[in-house]
């Protein structure tokens, strides 16, 4: 469930943020996917959950949201789920 949240909230921010954010090249990533129904939201929406993601996913707040998850670069193309298979997840195992 974590891996879903980080996923999302990497697409919202990549809303506001796509240098800094982006999102992997497969259109089926979970990210790709959430980042265009995001885009399918009215403002004040996106605005707001891009928001609230900036936030959740700044360094100093990564850890206490996301756990091990923490070490996935989410600064790189490169899918959340992709980068979680190599990091031990002890409560999904």
């Amino acid at each position: 469930m974590r891996q879903l949240k980080l996923a999302a909230d990497r697409a919202a921010a990549h809303a506001a943020d796509a240098r800094r954010f982006p999102l992997p090249a497969r259109r089926d990533s979970a990210e790709a996917i959430l980042a265009d129904w995001f885009g399918t939201m009215a403002e004040p929406v996106p605005v707001a959950a891009a928001g609230r993601a900036a936030q959740q996913l700044a360094p100093a707040n990564l850890a206490a949201h996301f756990g091990e998850l923490a070490k996935i670069n989410l600064h790189v193309p490169t899918s959340v789920a992709s980068q979680s298979e190599s990091i031990a997840i002890p409560h999904l195992k």
